[in-house]
């Protein structure tokens, strides 16, 4: 889509002041995916909390990690939503609780992980999340990072997909990603990712989570003081992976408690 122009893009990125976000550049060329009984896209789905939706995708077989600026009323502990899986045949869904959110109020902070009444992972997956960098070396020293990204916006039909397979990474800033992947409202908290071959066939690997992008609801001309935003997980990836894994120590530690007990009596 647009990562021609990455090049030419970095000659006056250090000149320009972030400003704020926009949402499609050049001319829009999403596509739409519709559901299957087998799909790769299965894991990403749509977070709501009342009437507010975002998108949310599964990261483990029964976790969610979306933006928390979704959240209708106040951040606590335990708040309870829904995750529907809108690629996966029947969209099957469950409700979740926050276990873990951004402590700070920046977009950094911006996501939230749920985890979910029902393990729908076992069933669909999960995106792989990745730390490490997906940029690569562009002439002159610049770099930037071909991604694609991919989530439910209020333009599109909500019972499919909207991809953005060609879209890139083209500063950091901050510890922010600046990207040029189609951004409207719902696309908060989609990924970036590269579709990637393992043992048992395709996945997704993910870099960055979605966080910011203007209302524009019409393709606008490249603009390097307007970018979308992300959140790389190189910067919240340990925090993730420590709730995680605390939770599944204390399910074990429990299960181990149940066993003993049941073995008493």
């Amino acid at each position: 889509m647009k990562q021609s122009i990455c090049a030419a893009a970095w000659i006056i990125l250090a000149a320009q002041s972030w400003s704020s976000s926009a949402a499609i550049f050049e001319y829009d060329d999403r596509v739409s995916i519709s559901a299957s009984a087998s799909n790769l896209y299965a894991p990403i789905g749509i977070v709501r909390d009342g009437g507010r939706r975002a998108t949310g995708f599964l990261v483990s077989r029964c976790h969610v990690l979306t933006v928390k600026h979704v959240l209708q009323s106040e951040l606590k502990p335990g708040k309870r939503v829904k995750f529907v899986a809108v690629m996966a045949s029947n969209m099957p869904s469950s409700r979740g609780s926050v276990t873990q959110a951004g402590a700070g109020h920046s977009r950094l902070d911006d996501w939230i992980l749920i985890k979910l009444d029902n393990c729908l992972g076992d069933a669909l997956g999960h995106v792989r999340l990745s730390s490490s960098s997906p940029f690569v070396a562009m002439p002159g020293s610049a770099t930037y990072a071909p991604v694609s990204s991919a989530g439910y916006p209020v333009d599109r039909n909500r019972t499919s997909i909207a991809m953005d397979r060609s879209c890139s990474v083209v500063a950091q800033s901050r510890g922010e990603w600046l990207h040029n992947c189609a951004t409207l409202p719902g696309n908060s908290g989609s990924p970036l990712f590269r579709e990637v071959r393992t043992a048992d066939g395709r996945a997704l690997e993910a870099f960055a989570i979605v966080t910011a992008g203007a209302r524009w609801r019409r393709p606008v001309p490249l603009n390097l003081a307007y970018l979308n935003t992300a959140t790389p997980f190189s910067a919240i990836l340990p925090a993730i992976q420590n709730t995680m894994a605390i939770e599944a120590e204390s399910e074990e530690a429990l299960s181990t408690t149940s066993a003993a007990f049941h073995l008493a009596l």
